[in-house]
């Protein structure tokens, strides 16, 4: 299961799903997109009701997050999507006995962009963006805990490759996209 919340993030939840179904992996999709298997606004997802749509789903893979770009729109929406759907879909780990939980995070939490990164480097977000995901991270750490799901975090530098659709495409601060753009 992955979701997503807007174009740029439909390219890694289309690659993920790709990747699930070479393995020959049943995959449930969530998120606004009428593509979706499951439709929900991802601000006001019922847990309760998806717990019954997910029944015999194994894994969740989130990747739902407001991006650094679009951050500024509402502090509200950011934290509700960001943070407060991360701790959502723990709870529906934990009702649906959903054994492991995936989060694709992001580099931001170290508050650093250069010079070496490693999963031992000390964890300073200087952002919104990059607290929103340490948040969410946190919360993980400490529902696997209780829910008993494994859990893993995988936070990735500038993602690069086609996007779904140019007509929607807003990501152009992204390092390999700036080169598109320079004269």
């Amino acid at each position: 299961m992955n979701e997503s919340t807007d174009h740029w993030c439909d390219g890694i939840s289309r690659k993920i799903t790709e990747h699930y179904l070479r393995l020959n992996c049943e995959v449930i999709t969530i998120g606004r997109s009428l593509q979706n298997d499951i439709v929900a606004d991802l601000e006001e997802v019922n847990v309760e009701e998806l717990v019954t749509q997910v029944r015999d789903v194994d894994t969740i893979v989130h990747c739902a997050a407001i991006n650094e770009v679009l951050i500024n729109d509402s502090i509200d929406r950011t934290y509700n999507i960001n943070v407060t759907l991360t701790r959502k879909l723990t709870e529906l780990a934990s009702l649906a006995d959903i054994r492991s939980f995936i989060y694709i995070s992001t580099f931001h939490v170290y508050g650093i962009s250069s010079g070496l990164v490693t999963d031992k480097s000390e964890i300073n977000p200087i952002n919104d963006y990059g607290l929103t995901h340490y948040l969410s991270e946190e919360i993980i750490r400490t529902r696997s805990k209780q829910a008993e799901f494994n859990y893993l975090i995988i936070r990735p530098t500038n993602i690069y490759g086609a996007p779904s659709s140019f007509d929607t495409f807003d990501r152009w601060t992204l390092v390999p996209f700036q080169f598109c753009v320079m004269r």
